[in-house]
C-alpha cells in the first residue's frame, strides 16, 4: 500500500467513527452541538473578563461547573472510543474556559473586595482546570507519546495541587510521573531524582480520614503501597 492510499484509509477509518460519535453524556447534545455551546460560553466569558465591573452569579458558577464536569466526563469517553482527537478539542475548549474563569475570579475579589483572600477564591477554578490538566496528559502520555509537552503540563499539574494543598499522594502521582517522562527523555538524572522525591512524599503520607473512616483508609493504604512498589520497580529498572 502506498503513502497516499494509507493516509486515504486512515481518513475513511476516521471518517467511520466521527459519523457515529457517542452524544454529549448528560444533555444529549451531538459533539458539534456541544462543541458549539462550551463556544459560546467562551465567547460569553472572554467579553466579560474584559468588563470593568465583572460579575458571575451563583447560577452562573453552578452551569458551568456542570459544563466543565460533563466536558471532561465527554472528552474520556471519546477517548475510550479511540476518538483522540475529538477529546482533545473538547479539553482545548475547556482550559481556555477555565483560565477565564480564573482571570475573572480574581477581577471579582479584587473588585468588590470579597471577604476571602485570593488563594481561597481561586481555589475552585483552579479545581476544575486541575481535572482538565489530567485528562490532557492522559492524552499527551498514552496516545500522543508528546514528553515534552506532557512534562509542562505536568509542571502546571504540580503547580495546581501545591496551590490547593493536596495530600502528599497525589503531588508523589504527578513526581513519578514526571519522572517516567525524564526517563522517556533520557533523562536519567532527573528520572531517579523525581522518583526518589516521589517515594519520600509517599512515606510521609498522612491520611487525614484515617479516623472517620477506616475502609477508606485501608483503600488508600493499599493503593499507596502499591504505587510504592511500582516506584521502586522503575528505580531497579533505572
Amino acid at each position: 500500500m502506498t503513502e497516499n492510499e494509507n493516509n486515504a484509509n486512515q481518513q475513511q477509518q476516521h471518517l467511520t467513527k466521527t459519523s457515529s460519535l457517542p452524544k454529549s453524556p448528560h444533555t444529549d447534545n451531538t459533539f458539534k452541538d456541544f462543541q458549539k455551546i462550551c463556544r459560546a460560553y467562551y465567547n460569553e466569558l472572554m467579553h466579560l473578563s474584559k468588563s470593568k465591573t465583572p460579575s458571575l452569579s451563583k447560577d452562573d458558577i453552578i452551569v458551568l461547573d456542570d459544563l466543565i464536569n460533563e466536558l471532561n466526563t465527554y472528552a474520556n469517553i471519546l477517548i475510550s472510543n479511540d476518538l483522540i482527537k475529538e477529546a482533545k478539542q473538547l479539553i482545548d475548549l475547556g482550559l481556555v474556559i477555565v483560565d477565564f474563569l480564573l482571570k475573572i475570579f480574581g477581577q471579582m475579589t479584587s473588585l468588590y473586595n470579597i471577604n476571602a483572600n485570593l488563594s481561597e477564591k481561586l481555589a475552585y477554578p483552579l479545581s476544575l482546570k486541575l481535572i482538565l490538566l489530567e485528562a490532557n496528559f492522559n492524552i499527551l502520555f498514552k496516545y500522543e507519546r508528546n514528553y515534552s509537552d506532557g512534562e509542562k503540563n505536568l509542571n502546571e499539574i504540580l503547580e495546581i495541587q501545591k496551590y490547593l494543598a493536596l495530600p502528599n499522594y497525589n503531588i508523589a502521582s504527578t513526581k513519578f510521573y514526571t519522572g517516567v517522562i525524564c526517563f522517556f527523555q533520557n533523562d536519567l538524572d532527573n528520572a531517579e531524582k523525581c522518583t526518589l522525591e516521589a517515594i519520600s512524599l509517599l512515606e510521609n503520607d498522612k491520611d487525614k480520614d484515617k479516623e472517620n473512616n477506616v475502609e477508606s483508609s485501608r483503600q488508600k493504604e493499599n493503593n499507596k503501597i502499591r504505587k510504592m512498589s511500582n516506584m521502586f520497580e522503575f528505580l531497579a529498572e533505572l
